[in-house]
């Protein structure tokens, strides 16, 4: 008997113990195939993501694809437009004849024979006077179509040289620059401007030839274009653009009777015109009067590199250098890095005014000085204002300096120094300093290249002044000559430099100390706008 309850509990712990283990492994079967469940949803779901990137991504290529084929049509409906604005000239210029070349010269010779001859032949001298007024309007017009013309290539030069990295690409668009903007300014000459408008018009076109040729120079030295080059590109970008807009509106409605009112003096009309277009040559730009050599930057090594000065001393060493100027607070702006060169960035006030200072951080000198500042009418000469800023320089450790270049315009001037060794000149570490002559203190320094080059040099043999003086051309007047140190490309060059005159032009020469080869020759231009090279 008690074998059998025995028997019967053992089968009923076993049937327990078999159904446990169906329900355990039913539990396992729907586990695994909520699992099966589980990661086909997860890879549907990844495939619905997938599909939706890969929609989303033909999407934005297909988005892409549409603004360049928009930017494709703008750009050819342009480049149609040029085009048939070219033939509309041509075309022009076909029906007129070829008045153009010398018109304003060959017109106002005309005007002259006419005007005598109308006192003799009444009918005659009218018959030439409608001549001659289809002779002006043919020449004026072509003169537009010229300036239109160049500034249209100008514009092209300077929108491409403005993100253009290539060097030999870089090169090509600064000669064509300089080559437009020679056309400019002789299409410029052949229109009765105004005094004050031709003016102006041709300093900017001048400044801007001038710069290519610089930059063109710099080039084939070795250098590069850096940022501050890139900011003055995109300043006469911008007036060249609004300078070829009012070109070409003016070049699509010139009538017979604005043209002769223009040839007459009138204020409206094309005088105007030529006026606004003067106007916006007046916007400020940086970097377009510069002395010799300025912009070599380092040559050889770095002087500047490392340093271990803290941003606090960094601020009462600006304090210190602007001690005159009442500076009432200061603070640290942040760092700026001229390769292994740090400077801080130190802006001070003195409650009205902003001063901003770039303070070495391997030795603690100023590098960099600035203040805007309007400075009005003048109340200080300029040798006054020399004396003040070769004080200033005394002051931020800078002695021995000669100034070597000037330029004064609105009531600033701008002094270029070297420092001298032994009777040369060091161009290498020049120094520009700015003085406002209406208030009589500084507002502006770049030490950059004293500071990076600035230490004793040992010179090499060289030959006479007289005999290197023999390699000028003999059209030449030597006003002044002096011994010169002057960079090329990252290395330096004993030269003299000669101040020279042919004529009423003016020139600049240096020539190398030991070969009497040219290592630079520069035009001087006076200006309203200041003295600048081309």
């Amino acid at each position: 008997m008690d074998e059998n309850i025995s028997s019967g509990a053992e089968k009923v712990e076993r049937l327990a113990a078999e159904e446990q283990e169906r329900k355990n492994a039913d539990e396992r079967v729907e586990a695994a195939k909520e699992r099966e469940r589980a990661e086909m949803q997860r890879a549907e779901e990844q495939e619905a993501g997938r599909r939706l990137k890969e929609r989303e991504k033909q999407e934005k290529l297909a988005e892409r694809a549409h603004l360049r084929e928009e930017k494709e049509a703008e750009r050819m409906k342009k480049a149609e437009q040029r085009e048939q604005q070219r033939e509309e000239r041509a075309e022009e210029r076909r029906r007129r004849g070829s008045g153009g070349v010398g018109g304003w010269i060959a017109a106002v010779v005309s005007l002259g024979v006419a005007c005598i001859t109308l006192t003799a032949v009444v009918t005659a001298g009218s018959y030439r006077m409608n001549e001659l007024e289809a002779r002006m309007d043919g020449a004026a017009q072509e003169a537009v179509y010229e300036m239109a013309e160049a500034s249209e290539a100008m514009d092209t030069s300077l929108s491409k040289l403005r993100v253009s990295e290539g060097r030999s690409e870089q090169r090509r668009l600064l000669l064509d620059l300089a080559i437009n903007s020679a056309l400019f300014e002789s299409a410029l000459e052949k229109l009765p401007l105004g005094e004050g408008e031709s003016r102006e018009l041709s300093n900017f076109v001048n400044r801007t030839g001038a710069y290519a040729k610089a930059l063109l120079e710099r080039l084939n030295m070795g250098g590069s274009l850096t940022e501050r080059e890139g900011g003055t590109l995109d300043y006469l970008h911008a007036v060249n653009s609004q300078l070829l807009a009012a070109l070409n509106e003016a070049e699509h409605h010139l009538t017979h009777k604005e043209l002769m009112a223009f040839f007459k003096g009138e204020k409206e009309g094309m005088n105007a015109a030529f006026q606004e277009m003067a106007n916006y040559t007046k916007l400020e730009a940086e970097g377009l009067v510069e002395p010799p050599f300025a912009r070599a930057g380092n040559v050889h090594e770095n002087r500047l590199a490392g340093g271990e000065l803290t941003e606090k001393s960094a601020v009462e060493l600006a304090k210190q250098y602007l001690n005159g100027y009442h500076i009432q607070e200061a603070h640290c702006t942040g760092e700026a890095h001229l390769g292994e060169a740090v400077l801080y960035n130190v802006t001070l006030s003195d409650g009205t005014t902003q001063f901003d200072c770039s303070i070495a951080k391997k030795d603690g000198s100023l590098v960099y000085f600035s203040s805007e500042t309007a400075c009005g009418e003048q109340s200080f000469d300029l040798e006054a204002s020399e004396g003040l800023a070769v004080d200033f320089l005394k002051d931020v450790g800078i002695e021995n300096a000669e100034a070597v270049w000037l330029s004064e315009t609105n009531g600033t001037a701008e002094f270029a120094f070297v420092p001298v060794q032994e009777g040369v000149r060091l161009y290498s570490d020049l120094v520009r300093v700015r003085v406002c002559e209406n208030k009589g203190r500084v507002v502006g320094l770049d030490a950059l290249q004293y500071r990076l080059n600035h230490k004793e040099r040992t010179f090499p043999a060289h030959r006479s002044e007289e005999t290197i003086k023999e390699y000028l051309s003999p059209r030449l007047t030597v006003e002044e000559a002096h011994l010169a140190l002057v960079p090329v490309g990252r290395e330096e060059k004993l030269a003299y430099e000669f101040s020279c005159t042919f004529g009423e032009e003016e020139y600049l020469i240096f020539l190398d100390a030991e070969s009497g080869e040219e290592l630079a020759l520069y035009t001087i231009v006076h200006g309203e706008g200041g003295d600048y090279l081309r």
